[in-house]
C-alpha cells in the first residue's frame, strides 16, 4: 500500500506537467477597418492575415479590425455586392492565423451571426487550405439583425482535435457570413513541473529508500 501512495503521489504531480492555461486572443473593441495587429497573450504571439479562395486556387486578401471582430477586405467593394464581413460570397473567406508557437485551437466567438451560419477550420500551408472540422455557429430564433450592434453573437467549441501553428477560420457556404470575435487556443508545451513538485518527488523517493534500509 505504501508504494502504491507514493506512486499516485508521483503521477498527481508529474501530471501537471500536462496541464494547459487557455488563451484568448480578442479582436472587438477597435473600430474602423484597419488591419490587425500581432497580438502577444501570456507570451504566444498571433499574427493575422486573409486567403480567398475559389475553384482555382486561393489569393492573399487584406484582413480588417472591426468594432465587434475581424473581416475580410471585399476586393472590390460593394461593386462585387460582397461585404467586409467573413462569407462565401464570390469565393470562400478564411482568416488565417500564424503562432509563435504551436497550439490547440479551444474555440472562438463570432458577430453578426445568423441562425444558417457555419465556421470551418482549416489547415494551412501558404496558399494553400485543407478544410477540417466545420460547426455551426447560428444561433436559434429570429435574427436580431442590424449593422449598428453587430447582430447576433454565436461560438463554437472545437474537439480540439487541430495542432499546430498556423490555421484558418473559413466561410465556405454562399449564405454564410459573420466577423470573427476572439479565439481561444491552448499551448501544447509540456507545463515545467513548480519547484514544489521536484521537492514532493525528491521527498518521496527519500522515504522510498530508508524504508528499503529498514
Amino acid at each position: 500500500m505504501y508504494k502504491n501512495l507514493i506512486a499516485a503521489a508521483a503521477i498527481s504531480a508529474v501530471a501537471g506537467t500536462a496541464q494547459a492555461a487557455s488563451i484568448t486572443f480578442d479582436y472587438t473593441g477597435v473600430g474602423g477597418g484597419a488591419a490587425p495587429t500581432a497580438q502577444t497573450v501570456d507570451g504566444i504571439t498571433a499574427t493575422v492575415s486573409g486567403l480567398k479562395c475559389a475553384a482555382g486556387g486561393c489569393d492573399p486578401v487584406g484582413v480588417q479590425q472591426w468594432f465587434n471582430g475581424l473581416g475580410i477586405k471585399a476586393k472590390n467593394g460593394w461593386r462585387d455586392h460582397d461585404s467586409h464581413q467573413v462569407d462565401g460570397y464570390n469565393g470562400d473567406d478564411i482568416v488565417v492565423f500564424a503562432f509563435s508557437e504551436a497550439v490547440r485551437i479551444i474555440s472562438a466567438s463570432f458577430s453578426y451571426v445568423d441562425p444558417n451560419d457555419d465556421v470551418t477550420l482549416f489547415s494551412v500551408s501558404g496558399t494553400s487550405v485543407t478544410a477540417g472540422e466545420k460547426g455551426r455557429i447560428g444561433v436559434d430564433g429570429p435574427f436580431s439583425g442590424g449593422a449598428g450592434n453587430g447582430g447576433d453573437t454565436g461560438s463554437y467549441t472545437f474537439a480540439g482535435l487541430f495542432e499546430g501553428e498556423t490555421f484558418g477560420f473559413g466561410a465556405v457556404d454562399a449564405y454564410d457570413n459573420w466577423k470573427l470575435a476572439s479565439v481561444t487556443v491552448e499551448s501544447i508545451a509540456a507545463v515545467p513541473l513548480p519547484a514544489a513538485g521536484w521537492m514532493l518527488l525528491a521527498g518521496l523517493g527519500g522515504l522510498a529508500a530508508m524504508r528499503r534500509r529498514r
